[in-house]
């Protein structure tokens, strides 16, 4: 293994803060992108100040610290570093390496009401890389070879949830007729609703009048009945935390005994309740699975449905835009957003008449759903996978050449 040494930021590279530009300035479209403090461009201008294949680190903000590799030329603003006259490593290496340390360089940030990045402490930054250009050339290749796979399937997965959301405006606006076949005014009956103009099979109803019961408790708060949570249990308290971009996620958990959920039987979960957030981050939604798991927690409200109504309709339904008109509409704003109960029963809903025909839209937007939700877990295991090699790469803790060999040829 080669030599690596340690030097600062400065040492290393020019540092050099951007030039601020006026909003009016900017344009929603254009030849150039400008990055400033955030993470995403702040606009677009018809100039440019900064060299393609440039690294630049964000100075201010909430994003302050983020590191970005920018392949075209772009504008660098007033809230954004960028790194030129770089010696004795690569300018891919060196992306790699900051991008690694990319906490540790956050972690630099002061002020409280609009943080910042001083250019002192970003310039005395202490990095740590091969000297040997070869290793450093090899470390780029394998590092830059799992973020293309990455990119691969990030696209893939926005390539699938535009797919879903283009067919669930035409399933929830139009709806599946007898031979399988979207229906569309020119071809079918259709008639007047307080949602516009809907199939003559459909109906437009309250939620509350397809369900047995929406909690009134809507959410049980455990503390009110014993001192605290347990930290460990049989049976796991949803919460609102604990439902993101529609998955349960179960980082932070909350338990209680099982004799306790029977004892609250009006919040035990049952299998294909739905769970909806409604107070602070509403409208996400899960769908139980299975029975004598779940318990309903805080800021969640549980929607039992009749048996006459396709469960999995209304899940999709509720991840649909229509929803989010209804949230908006309903919500109240204050120093945590809100529904209330009375609200929620409110909810406007587009159903099919035919139980058959909520089915066959349940079933197809969940085979998409299902695509989108494995390459997820693909995209995860690849996250995990170039976390492990950057730990092991940029720390001169292994060889680049077996890891090249052992993981990324393999994916």
């Amino acid at each position: 293994m080669s030599e690596w040494i340690s030097k600062e930021l400065s040492q290393i590279a020019k540092i050099t803060k951007g030039q601020q530009l006026n909003k009016t300035c900017l344009f929603s479209h254009g030849d150039y992108y400008v990055l400033n403090g955030g993470v995403e461009p702040s606009g677009y201008y018809d100039k440019w100040n900064t060299e393609a294949n440039t690294i630049s680190i964000s100075e201010g903000g909430n994003s302050c610290g983020y590191v970005n590799y920018n392949s075209e030329r772009f504008w660098s603003g007033g809230h954004c570093y960028s790194l030129s006259k770089i010696n004795d490593i690569s300018t891919e290496c060196l992306f790699h390496i900051l991008k690694y340390r990319q906490s540790d360089i956050m972690a630099l940030r002061v002020g409280s009401g609009l943080p910042n990045i001083q250019r002192k402490a970003l310039s005395s930054f202490e990095l740590f890389f091969p000297l040997d250009a070869h290793e450093q050339d090899e470390i780029t290749r394998v590092l830059s070879k799992i973020d293309t796979v990455i990119c691969k399937t990030k696209a893939i997965i926005d390539k699938y949830k535009a797919l879903k959301e283009g067919l669930m405006q035409d399933f929830l606006a139009n709806g599946i007729d007898e031979n399988g076949v979207i229906r569309s005014p020119k071809t079918h009956e259709y008639k007047d609703s307080p949602l516009g103009k809907i199939p003559v099979e459909w109906d437009c109803i309250q939620l509350g009048e397809m369900t047995k019961i929406i909690t009134k408790l809507a959410g049980f708060e455990y503390s009110k009945y014993f001192n605290s949570y347990n930290d460990g249990g049989e049976i796991v308290v949803i919460r609102g935390t604990n439902i993101t971009h529609n998955e349960l996620t179960l980082d932070d958990v909350k338990y209680i005994p099982r004799a306790t959920s029977n004892f609250l039987s009006r919040s035990k979960l049952n299998k294909n309740d739905i769970v909806f957030a409604y107070v602070g981050t509403i409208g996400p939604v899960w769908l139980v699975d299975t029975n004598d798991s779940y318990h309903l927690g805080p800021n969640t409200a549980r929607i039992v449905l009749k048996e006459s109504i396709d469960v999995k309709y209304i899940y999709q339904y509720f991840k649909s835009f229509r929803i989010k008109q209804e949230i908006t509409e309903q919500m109240s704003v204050g120093a945590q957003p809100s529904l209330s109960m009375q609200k929620i029963r409110k909810f406007r809903i587009l159903l099919p008449k035919d139980p058959i025909e909520q089915k066959k839209i349940a079933e197809r937007l969940d085979s998409i759903e299902k695509v989108i939700m494995q390459e997820r877990e693909t995209l995860n295991k690849l996250l995990s996978l170039k976390k492990g090699l950057m730990q092991d790469l940029l720390t001169h803790q292994v060889s680049v050449e077996p890891l090249l060999e052992r993981s990324v040829e393999n994916e």
